[in-house]
C-alpha cells in the first residue's frame, strides 16, 4: 500500500498470549485485508513501542487482569487509534474497567469473525469521522475554569501551562461543550456530532468519553464539577467559558 497513512489505519496490534487464538486471529484479519503486528504479551508491545502507532489496537484481556487493564490506560494515555478487548470469563466490573480506562468496545470469545471485523471496520470509520470533524474554529482560543483551549493546535492546556494530550474524539467533544456552555448536550446530538452517527439506547461510546475526557480535566468521577451529568437529558459544561482569541473569516487575528 502506497499510502503511509491509509496503511497505518489498516494495521492492527494484536496482543494474544494464546498462541492458536493468536494464529486464528491473524489468519482471520489478514484475509480481511489487515496488516498484524502480533504480540504475546503487553512486554512485547512496550518493547516495540508506539513511535508508529497501528490504526487498532485488539487486546487479549480474558487472563490478564489488572495488568491488562493498566495497559488499556497506558494505550489510551499514549495513543489515539481505538482498542478493542476479547474478553472470555472475567466480571462484569473487569468490562466496565476497560471502557471507563478507555478502551472503544469488548468482544467475547470466542467471537465470530465477521462480527470482530465488523466492528474494527465501524471503530475505524468513527475515528476517520472523529478526525475530519475537527475543523479549525472561528474562535481560537477558549478558556473555562483553570483550562486553556487553543482550537486551532487542538492543546488543551492547565493553569500550570502543562498540556494535556485529547485524543481526536475527546477534543471534539470538548469543542461541542465549549461552544454550548451551560447548554444541556443530549447524548443523540454527542453522538451525531462527533461520530455522525445515528445513537441507540445501549450505546455507551459517549458515556464513555464522558469518562475520559473527566479523567484528563482532573475531575472527581464521584462528584465532576465541570462537566455535569444530566439524568435523562445528557451532559453540559457547567464553568463559564471565555474567548481569550478570535479569528477573522480570512484567518487572521481579529479584535475582541
Amino acid at each position: 500500500m502506497s499510502d503511509p497513512a491509509a496503511a497505518r489505519e489498516r494495521t492492527i496490534a494484536l496482543v494474544e498470549h494464546h498462541a492458536d487464538r493468536l494464529a486464528l486471529l491473524r489468519r482471520g484479519l489478514q484475509e480481511a485485508g489487515f496488516a498484524v503486528l502480533a504480540h504475546a504479551d503487553a512486554t512485547s508491545l512496550a518493547a516495540a513501542g508506539l513511535a508508529t502507532s497501528p490504526g487498532l489496537f485488539l487486546l487479549d484481556l480474558s487472563n490478564s487482569g489488572e495488568p491488562g487493564l493498566a495497559l488499556i490506560g497506558e494505550l489510551r494515555r499514549r495513543a489515539d487509534a481505538p482498542i478493542i478487548v476479547i474478553t472470555g470469563k472475567v466480571s462484569a466490573a473487569t468490562r466496565a474497567s476497560g471502557l471507563e480506562l478507555g478502551a472503544d468496545d469488548h468482544v467475547a470469545w470466542p467471537c465470530d469473525m465477521r462480527e470482530l471485523v465488523a466492528r474494527i471496520e465501524a471503530l475505524l470509520r468513527r475515528q476517520e469521522l472523529a478526525a475530519h470533524a475537527t475543523r479549525p474554529a472561528p474562535l481560537q482560543e477558549w478558556t473555562f475554569g483553570a483550562w486553556r483551549v487553543d482550537s486551532l493546535a487542538r492543546r488543551l492546556r492547565g493553569a500550570d501551562d502543562r498540556s494535556v494530550e485529547l485524543t481526536a474524539s475527546e477534543f471534539r467533544l470538548l469543542e461541542i461543550l465549549i461552544m454550548h456552555p451551560g447548554q444541556t448536550q443530549s447524548r443523540k446530538s454527542l453522538l451525531m456530532g462527533i461520530y455522525q452517527r445515528p445513537w441507540t439506547a445501549d450505546d455507551r461510546s459517549i458515556d464513555n468519553l464522558v469518562v475520559r475526557l473527566r479523567r484528563k480535566l482532573g475531575e472527581d468521577p464521584r462528584d465532576p464539577q465541570l462537566i455535569k451529568t444530566v439524568r435523562g437529558g445528557g451532559y453540559v459544561l457547567t464553568a463559564a467559558v471565555r474567548v481569550t482569541r478570535r479569528r477573522g473569516t480570512d484567518g487572521r487575528p481579529a479584535g475582541g
